[in-house]
């Protein structure tokens, strides 16, 4: 039974994977027949390799029925590198505008004498309603690209579509950032440091931090930092002060005091603590689009005016990635940093 288990569960991550890869299949098609002037639903079941249609069985490859599938399998596979997909379970998942209770304090159990009243102590409920806004990625992709048979060119244009959701969606989460009506704070709006991270002083730091976090006592713990802030902690191992980083790694999540510690390009030089528990979030999706004649300015922060290239002159097309999500903190105290001595990258 159980190898018929694992036999299942490789089936159900074959098909997974399929239908992730199927979306950027589905890109391609797009953004080939912006350049070519074809129907991208020509395009798109003509240049579909058969072992993706052998790997996903009952499909029926008209993009209007399938495409919303292949979008939430490659947001999957998203997950498995951003902050808040790792995270997974601990955060609190929460429907499109709907409004969702966020307990910031709970009750509790007392024993009590026979006759005598049972003490009260109140449920705090913050009601949020988490409106999905736009995180909006843009890659530009040469036709010699989209054109060849070649399927290494497919792993090469999937892994660079996650590469700019997994950045855009964690820059705008783990910075201090937050418009009202356009984009949801970031986990460190209106926060200052709590310290700043030195070697004789790392150890207090880190224990203020904690105690920054509903004033110690959060419900779960989760720290975020960069890989270079993992590399300056791992090398405080050694130190006198350094016992609580030796379960530190450098390349993979690991874990600093007791709680799991998440590796981000995003947080920088700072080290992050979250109580994940008080964090709403709402996954509305993923879309896709494309455009072959648009102009844009390749920089992520543009001047004005900015230098502008023409995907048309170019012989490129622009495809748009457009994730939808939003998320709360439940309390202002559910998350702190401190800042790292890191110096330039």
């Amino acid at each position: 039974m159980a190898d018929m288990r694992t036999f299942a569960d490789l089936e159900a991550t074959r098909d997974a994977l399929g239908r992730s890869r199927l979306f950027t299949c589905w890109a391609r098609a797009l953004a080939l027949g912006s350049l070519t002037g074809d129907d991208p639903r020509m395009v798109f079941r003509s240049t579909v390799p058969t072992h993706l249609r052998a790997a996903v069985p009952g499909t029926t490859f008209d993009p209007a029925e399938s495409v919303p599938s292949f979008a939430r399998a490659f947001l999957d596979g998203v997950a498995r590198a951003t902050a808040l997909g790792r995270l997974g379970s601990m955060t609190l998942p929460c429907p499109p505008h709907v409004r969702t209770p966020i307990v910031t304090t709970t009750g509790a159990a007392r024993f009590v004498a026979a006759g005598a009243p049972a003490p009260l102590l109140r449920l705090d409920v913050d009601l949020a309603v988490l409106r999905p806004a736009h995180v909006v990625s843009l890659v530009a992709v040469s036709k010699e690209l989209l054109a060849t048979d070649d399927p290494r060119a497919m792993g090469v244009l999937e892994r660079q579509l996650r590469r700019v959701v997994v950045a855009a969606e964690d820059a705008a989460l783990l910075d201090d950032v937050g418009v009202l009506g356009e984009r949801p704070a970031g986990l460190l709006f209106g926060l200052s440091p709590v310290g700043g991270g030195s070697p004789d002083a790392i150890a207090d730091d880190v224990r203020a931090l904690i105690d920054s976090v509903r004033d110690g006592e959060p419900n779960t713990l989760a720290f975020v930092t960069s890989r270079r802030g993992a590399a300056y902690l791992r090398a405080l191992a050694n130190t006198a002060d350094g016992s609580l980083f030796r379960d530190v790694s450098i390349g993979i999540d690991s874990e600093l005091a007791g709680a799991p510690l998440l590796l981000s390009s995003a947080a920088g030089a700072r080290l992050i603590a979250l109580d994940p528990s008080l964090l709403g979030v709402a996954d509305d999706g993923l879309d896709v689009g494309v455009s072959a004649s648009a102009s844009i300015s390749q920089d992520d922060a543009p001047a004005s005016p900015a230098n502008m290239v023409s995907a048309f002159q170019t012989g490129s097309a622009i495809i748009r990635l457009i994730r939808r999500i939003d998320w709360v903190l439940g309390a202002a105290d559910a998350a702190a940093y401190i800042t790292l001595p890191l110096g330039s990258p």
